[in-house]
Parts: C-alpha cells; structure tokens; sequence
C-alpha cells in the first residue's frame, strides 16, 4: 500500500453484496466541458461514370464487306475488301506445273480473285479487322 492512501473498506459478508463507497475527492475537478464543437466537412459529392462496354460479336468474315465495329478506332463500319495473295494461288499454280503448265499458264492462279484471301480493311483508320482465308 502506497503512503497517503487510506487502507480498503473492510469486507461485510452480512451486508449481501457490493456497497459503493464514496470516496473524498482528492485534486482539482475536472475542467468544464468545451462548448464549441470542431466544424464537421460536408462530403463531397464524387461523380462515377459506369461504362458498360459489351463484347464484340463474332464477325463472320467473308468476299463481301461486312458492317462491324473496328477494334482499333471504336467506329461502326462497313469494311472494305481487297484481295491478297494466300496458299490457295501457290497451290493451284504449283499444280499446273506439274501437269506441264509452265511457260505462263501457272500464274493465271494470280490474277483470279476467287482464290485469293478477302481481307477486310477499316475505312477510317486503315488498319486490318479481319481476313477470310481460302486455305488456313
């Protein structure tokens, strides 16, 4: 026990339970309570924009032009067409040499736009969007 304290009530068992006790107080109270109040922040309104962006559908790529959405430039679409060179020409041109086309015949493969690949160009941006292929 510390000096300057005064020793613990004594336990009374007749008296059936606890007993607050007062104790003097000892010290200086306690200061008065603030009245004025820190300022509360309004809160601030925060715009969110939701973008629902929905996946693109599978475009059939065929000869003729079709109407999408371009991948790289986000604008709708009517693709255009030019045809390339791919297997199937090569092909066809290798056959034809080896049945005794080879002075000139062989390359006729080259100019026929049926057996060359379509590949779909978008107009705004130039860039390729897709390629149906004769031969994969």
């Amino acid at each position: 026990m510390q000096q300057g304290q005064a020793p613990p009530p004594p336990y009374n068992a007749s008296q059936g339970g606890y007993q607050p006790q007062h104790y003097p107080q000892t010290g200086a109270p306690y200061p008065p309570p603030q009245q004025h109040y820190p300022m509360q922040q309004q809160p601030q309104q925060s715009s969110v924009q939701v973008v629902v962006q929905q996946p693109a559908a599978a475009v059939s790529f065929n000869k003729e032009p079709v109407t999408t959405t371009c991948p790289h430039c986000r604008a709708h679409i009517t693709t255009a067409v030019s045809y390339v060179n791919g297997l199937a020409p090569w092909l066809v041109s290798g056959g034809l040499i080896l049945i005794g086309c080879w002075l000139g015949c062989c390359l006729i493969p080259f100019f026929i736009d049926d057996l060359k690949d379509a590949e779909h160009r978008c107009p705004n941006c130039q860039q390729v969007v897709g390629r149906h292929r004769l031969i994969s």
